[in-house]
């Protein structure tokens, strides 16, 4: 694998340096030890830590996909009480309606279409 290829590597030019021929040598191969071994530890905290923002952005996800729900649902309530309402109003001004204008229906339709036109509201 990778990591034995890169360990059997560490092992050849540590022993390439272990000949030394001078007290400086012994300092070349704990630089060389201790550089190793901070690579190792940086890997394996690098990888603890991708895990971790991992499993926060998956838990996030999660949050605002339920969020988004809820407020889909609370929008449909409200509709439905609007369609309701305008139901009712419909109803009861019928009878009110003039004869010679144009029907309650066409009126408001007509503002409606009007009122989302403006706001570019599509349903």
């Amino acid at each position: 694998s990778k990591e034995t290829r890169k360990q059997s590597h560490f092992l050849d030019e540590l022993g390439k340096l272990f000949r030394p021929r001078s007290l400086g040598g012994g300092a070349v191969i704990i630089f060389a030890f201790s550089s190793w071994l901070g690579k190792v530890w940086a890997v394996r905290i690098l990888e603890k830590e991708k895990h971790e923002l991992s499993k926060l952005t998956i838990e996030h996800e999660i949050r605002f996909y339920r969020l988004h729900l809820e407020r889909a649902e609370a929008i449909k309530e409200v509709c439905e009480t609007l369609w309701k309402l305008d139901d009712s109003i419909h109803s009861f001004l019928k009878e009110f309606q003039p004869i010679e204008e144009d029907g309650l229906d066409t009126k408001i339709k007509t503002s409606i279409d009007n009122t989302f036109a403006k706001l570019k509201i599509w349903l």
